[in-house]
């Protein structure tokens, strides 16, 4: 039996109860106690956000205040080298104005750590997250660190639910990655021969063809082994990532009694072997199936 299953859907109805505040409900804070600044950090998203080429990697991000009030004196943006937090560098001190645009580049990161370009390796990740000064002068560390045997972990002045709400951001990474080829990731083996591991829908791992079609799209040819069938792919060469925009695959797909196989769905590229990690959501007209994933390899 498939181990892929037709979605149903199930209406839910919320109750939500509505109820007045008194002043008496809203006591002063105990002393002692202050409120805090929560920060938030936009990518701006016409910087790079992965470090393909350390010394072309450039981009932004903005700084700025989750909460609108209270404002801190200042805010330093700090960095940590791939989790060392016995190591915390300064990427611009004494951020007074919110919102305030910060720009990085790759030999800046390397620098701040002691390393030319071409010492940063595949792997290396830098965080960003600024130390915050309040208007009391109580400093509230970014990177503050903890000991767990031989590991050190980080000490974040925020807690889960903080760090969870959503719309927040309080930390930016950025990782170094091979370089993608857009020609070697659509012609595996010069002739674009591939492998397409396929778990959940078919079961099975079967061959493919890869091929080009324009600057920013790979076709997937005899996609879930139909003959005609392509499932196209979007790439976006400067996050490495996929966008499967929703697309008409085939009538019917073998071992399953559904009709007109529609596919969408997101995936991220391996670069360093050309590997393509894609999540696919398929639905047909008797309804929709669970997200699978699927991965697209170069033969052995």
């Amino acid at each position: 039996m498939k181990k892929i299953i037709i979605g149903s859907l199930i209406l839910f109805t919320v109750v939500t109860s509505f109820y007045g505040c008194r002043k008496n409900d809203n006591p002063k804070l105990p002393e002692g106690i202050e409120t805090g600044v929560f920060p938030k950090l936009t990518q701006d998203p016409a910087g790079d956000e992965i470090i393909q080429d350390v010394n072309s990697f450039s981009t932004a991000f903005t700084l700025d205040l989750f909460y609108p009030k209270p404002l801190p004196q200042k805010m330093d943006v700090r960095v940590v080298m791939n989790d060392d937090y016995t190591n915390v560098k300064t990427l611009k001190a004494d951020v007074t104005s919110f919102p305030t645009k910060i720009t990085v580049t790759g030999p800046q990161l390397a620098q701040l750590f002691g390393l030319t370009p071409a010492q940063v390796e595949v792997g290396d990740q830098f965080t960003i997250s600024p130390d915050i000064t309040l208007q009391s002068g109580k400093l509230l560390t970014a990177f503050a660190y903890g000991v767990n045997g031989t590991d050190t972990f980080n000490l974040a002045p925020y807690g889960s639910d903080a760090l969870n709400t959503p719309g927040s951001n309080a930390t930016l990474s950025y990782t170094k990655v091979c370089t993608l080829i857009m020609d070697s990731l659509a012609n595996v083996n010069g002739n674009g021969a591939a492998e397409l591991a396929d778990p959940d829908v078919l079961e099975a791992t079967y061959p493919v063809t890869l091929t080009r079609e324009g600057a920013d799209v790979i076709r997937i040819n005899n996609y879930s082994t139909v003959p005609g069938a392509v499932l196209k792919l979007k790439i976006i060469e400067k996050s490495q990532t996929i966008v499967i925009d929703k697309q008409a695959i085939a009538p019917s797909f073998p071992g399953y009694p559904y009709h007109n196989w529609v596919a969408q769905g997101t995936g991220t590229i391996n670069a360093c072997d050309n590997s393509m990690t894609l999540k696919v959501s398929f639905s047909v007209d008797e309804g929709a199936f669970d997200p699978v994933t699927q991965t697209i390899k170069r033969p052995e």
